[in-house]
């Protein structure tokens, strides 16, 4: 009976993320304000959570999050791919960067300094100029890429294939126009996540020794990977000599 009701489980789980994935997205931005708004208490529920934010933040941590979130909302007013389920219970805030980068740095997220104690100014002032630092040499060596500053889901929905649902849909149309992208994971469950849709962890970054890790992660489009992989045998086959042949100086 437990292998049935197991198997029951395993099926239900594997309906849900069948509806998930078939969830039609929807694009939004700060102009559209009644859904901005419903995205942003998404999202705001979810980054509660985040351990960085409730290192820096604590009991704030609302009010921390709810002043980067809006900061980021109001400061890219002409958003292209700030993304979400229809009902909102999942929201993703992607940028292709450099080109969508915030009018206002300030209104972006840094007035949340405010709703942290002054004795971690310090180290939040650090672990930003430290986003910006990746930022600006994942640029140099790749040029536009995507960027995910937010993703989160109502806690009713997560497991059920939401968050994977917003991944995919940019990170296929990256692999499309053979783009990059970019994101920072704050735990080792969002990493996981990551890695499972090609994200691989190039730098893990603690701002103090007694701050939670940040996980720096990039993936390369897959459609450059295919095509790589699919030259490297005529590549080697053309890079055997026969035994005998002449081999050039």
């Amino acid at each position: 009976m437990a292998g049935l009701a197991n198997m029951s489980q395993f099926q239900t789980g594997e309906s849900q993320r069948h509806l998930a994935m078939e969830q039609p997205i929807c694009y939004f931005n700060w102009d559209q304000r009644q859904q901005a708004r419903s995205c942003m208490e998404t999202l705001v529920q979810a980054l509660s959570e985040d351990p960085v934010n409730s290192y820096f933040s604590g009991s704030k941590r609302r009010m921390f999050v709810q002043g980067e979130v809006k900061g980021y909302l109001k400061a890219l007013p002409a958003a292209t791919n700030f993304i979400a389920t229809a009902d909102s219970l999942a929201v993703a805030l992607w940028q292709l960067l450099p080109l969508e980068t915030p009018r206002n740095e300030l209104l972006a997220g840094w007035t949340r300094i405010f709703n942290v104690p002054p004795r971690l100014w310090g180290q939040l002032l650090k672990l930003e100029l430290h986003y910006e630092s990746a930022h600006e040499e994942i640029a140099k060596q790749v040029g536009s890429y995507y960027y995910l500053s937010f993703i989160g889901t109502k806690a009713e929905s997560r497991g059920k294939g939401y968050g994977s649902r917003l991944l995919s849909h940019i990170t296929q149309r990256a692999d499309a126009e053979g783009r990059w992208c970019l994101l920072e994971a704050t735990s080792e469950m969002s990493q996981a996540l990551y890695a499972r849709h090609g994200f691989v962890t190039y730098e893990i970054y603690r701002v103090s020794s007694k701050a939670p890790p940040v996980f720096f992660m990039k993936r390369p489009p897959t459609a450059a990977l295919v095509a790589a992989a699919a030259i490297m045998p005529a590549i080697a086959e053309a890079a055997v000599v026969p035994i005998g042949a002449p081999v050039s100086a």
